[in-house]
Parts: C-alpha cells; sequence; structure tokens
C-alpha cells in the first residue's frame, strides 16, 4: 500500500509538469514532456525549506535559456492562482461536508485575496506607472493575459489541478488503509481537502505539524490519534520528503546546465 501511495506522488508531479506543458504551450512555447516533468519534480527539494510550495518560483529560473524571467515568473503564478483556486474550492466543499463551518471564512478571504491581486495585474495599466519597478509588471500582466485567454485550455488547466487535490485525497484513503483503518472515502476527500488548505497556509515548512494537527483533528472519528499522527506523516513523507529526494539530481542537473549557459553568456560578453 506504501508503495501504491509514493507511486500516486510520482504520477501527480507527472500531470503537473502536464499542466505546465500546457501553460507554457499558451504562450508560445514548447517543451517535452520528459523535461516538463523534470522542471516540475526539481522545485520539491526547495519545497521541503520554504513554506507554502515557495520553491516553485525557482521554475523561472530553470527556464530562463527558454523564457524571459517575467514570463517564467507569470507561468509559476498562473499555475498558483489556477492551484489555489481549486483547492480552495475543494476545501469548501469539504468544510461544509464535514461541517467546519469555522474554515469557510479563511477561504473566503484567500478567495477575496486572490481576486484581488489577480484584478490588479491584470486590469493595472504600468505604462501608466511612474516607478519604474512597477511598469517592469508590463510583462507579468501581459503574459498572464495571454495565458488565461485560451477558455479550453484554461479548463483543462482546472480539471488536471482538480483532480490532484482529489486523487491526493484517494492517496490518504490508501495509506489509511495501510494503517488497517478504514475511512469512508466521501468523508475523506471533505477531510482532506480541510487539511491540505490548512497545511498550504505560510505557517509552517512543507505544513509540518499543521497539516499533521489537522490529520488527527479531522479523522479523530475514525481513527485513532496515533494512526491520525502518522497517516499526516506518511502524507508528508510520500508527497514532500520523498519527491524531494527523488527530485535532487534533477534540480543539480538543471543547476548544472543554467550555470553553464551563465558561465557562456558571460564569456561571449567579455570577448566582445
Amino acid at each position: 500500500m506504501g508503495t501504491v501511495a509514493f507511486f500516486m506522488s510520482v504520477v501527480f508531479v507527472l500531470f503537473a509538469g502536464i499542466k505546465m506543458k500546457i501553460i507554457l504551450s499558451e504562450m508560445g512555447y514548447n517543451i517535452s514532456l520528459s523535461e516538463a516533468f523534470a522542471l516540475t519534480i526539481a522545485t520539491y527539494p526547495l519545497n521541503v525549506v520554504i513554506p507554502s510550495k515557495g520553491g516553485d518560483f525557482a521554475k523561472s529560473w530553470f527556464l530562463s535559456d527558454k523564457i524571459s524571467l517575467s514570463e517564467g515568473i507569470s507561468v509559476v503564478l498562473a499555475e498558483r492562482i489556477v492551484d489555489i483556486a481549486m483547492l480552495v474550492a475543494f476545501a469548501i466543499v469539504g468544510a461544509l461536508v464535514a461541517g467546519i463551518y469555522e474554515l469557510l471564512w479563511i477561504a473566503v478571504l484567500f478567495v477575496i485575496g486572490l481576486t484581488g491581486i489577480f484584478i490588479i495585474i491584470i486590469k493595472t495599466e504600468t505604462n501608466k506607472l511612474r516607478s519604474r519597478y512597477l511598469r517592469k509588471l508590463n510583462n507579468l500582466r501581459m503574459s498572464l493575459r495571454t495565458i488565461f485567454k485560451n477558455r479550453r485550455r484554461l479548463i483543462l488547466v482546472c480539471l488536471i489541478s482538480m483532480g490532484i487535490w482529489v486523487g491526493s485525497a484517494v492517496q490518504v484513503y490508501v495509506i489509511f488503509k495501510a494503517l488497517g483503518t478504514t475511512v469512508p472515502i466521501g468523508y475523506t476527500c471533505a477531510a482532506t481537502s480541510v487539511a491540505i488548505f490548512i497545511g498550504f497556509l505560510p505557517v509552517t515548512i512543507a505544513g509540518m505539524g499543521t497539516r499533521d494537527a489537522a490529520f488527527v483533528l479531522l479523522y479523530s472519528e475514525y481513527a485513532s490519534e496515533a494512526n491520525s499522527l502518522a497517516a499526516g506523516m506518511l502524507y508528508t513523507l510520500f508527497r514532500y520528503w520523498g519527491l524531494a529526494a527523488l527530485g535532487l539530481p534533477f534540480l543539480y542537473r538543471i543547476h548544472k546546465k543554467n550555470q553553464k549557459s551563465v558561465n557562456e553568456i558571460t564569456s561571449k560578453t567579455q570577448m566582445e
């Protein structure tokens, strides 16, 4: 069962890579599926030390040999906006099903904040801003507009993102099964969405502690405290630490490749 749960994590990374590939193709850049997978899994060693999966923004540096930094940040932001929106939607449904109405206020605040940031980026006329630093948002704004203008692809990206979150709930169901505890699949989807949402808050590294506490609280009706804590720790192991270990060779290879590109550019500049 543990092998199945970890294999599911690898599959989720593959689908996350497909999602990034779709977003990049919408901007006119094509990469192979193997490249997309490598770029995605290479961020996991960073995500275990940076809260809220902040390591994902390293993708903008990984892609520097293909697109500009602002476009790279746009790709990551587009992914983040979709992922958070789908997670919030999943968590709202989960909170309603599980009867955790207090979380709805946090989710609503997230929706308001996310919507406000999105509107500011998309609608702000950066060419009218006096600050040259703020005017640099123009590339970011135009890139986001390009990414979100194709509704079919946007819906596809949203479906992939939601599929990953639902798959995460199924993964938790498998983990509980491996621990000898059976939790109804419907409740697992509801409680896991809430636990993942809590773990995603920028409080601890990789959501450790906060997500584990949420597991203990939410699954107390169906599992012992020890099993719930073990399930939360195994989820973190499979979804973060295991993938981080798997991603280290990819991170090293991409770093060496980018460093070589930087050195070549520097040498050419000096020669000129």
